[in-house]
Formats: C-alpha cells, sequence, structure tokens
C-alpha cells in the first residue's frame, strides 16, 4: 500500500508486529490521537489502553493472531490521545500470518471518560 493511499484513508489505519509493536499509522491515526508516527514506534498498541484494560488488550491481541486473516476482530475500546484523554474507537482487526503483521482500521467515536 502507497503512503499517499494510506494517509488519504478517513478511518484510522495502522500496521503493528506480532509482538504488539506500532509500525505504521496513517494521518487520520496521528491526528485522532495526538502522537506522530515516530512517536508510536515507541509503542505496543497496548501501552495506549487504560492500565486497567491492558491485560484485556494483550489477549485480544494474542486471539487476533491465533484466528489470522480469516476472521476479522471487531472491538470497541479507549485509546490515550498524546494530552492523556480518552477517545473512543471501534476497530476492526486482522493478522497476516504471513508476514506477521497485525492490521487495523478504526472509527473514532469520540471523548471517553476513563477511572
Amino acid at each position: 500500500m502507497t503512503q499517499a493511499l494510506f494517509d488519504s484513508m478517513r478511518s484510522l489505519a495502522c500496521v503493528t508486529g506480532y509482538m504488539g509493536q506500532y509500525l505504521a499509522a496513517n494521518s487520520a491515526f496521528t491526528a485522532s490521537l495526538g502522537w506522530t508516527e515516530q512517536e508510536l514506534r515507541g509503542f505496543a498498541y497496548y501501552d495506549l489502553a487504560p492500565s486497567s484494560e491492558r491485560q484485556l488488550m494483550m489477549k485480544i491481541g494474542s486471539d487476533v493472531i491465533r484466528k489470522g486473516g480469516d476472521e476479522p476482530s471487531v472491538y470497541k475500546r479507549p485509546m490515550r490521545h498524546k494530552d492523556g484523554s480518552y477517545r473512543l474507537v471501534e476497530w476492526t482487526v486482522w493478522a497476516d500470518p504471513a508476514s506477521r503483521l497485525v492490521y487495523a482500521m478504526g472509527q473514532l467515536i469520540g471523548p471517553v471518560e476513563v477511572d
């Protein structure tokens, strides 16, 4: 996928490795959550979850990898914005066992309060 196509999408889009680290994020993702793509590369997907949900996020990630590309997973989870607030995002996620990459497309729902 070319970067121009990736960045032209209105949906949040990102790619992670099987260990969870961010490898790429489009401009909708970075604009919605405030992080630069370079900053995201220092995080795993579960690092942007509320601390109380990190174990759940790791389980979801394991389930996505186990399913592979046969069946996308859909879920809503809060994601930490760079300013410390949270945004609820509805994700569709699937894994590619051949490349050991995980692809995600998300729709920003809006701000959400997190305990």
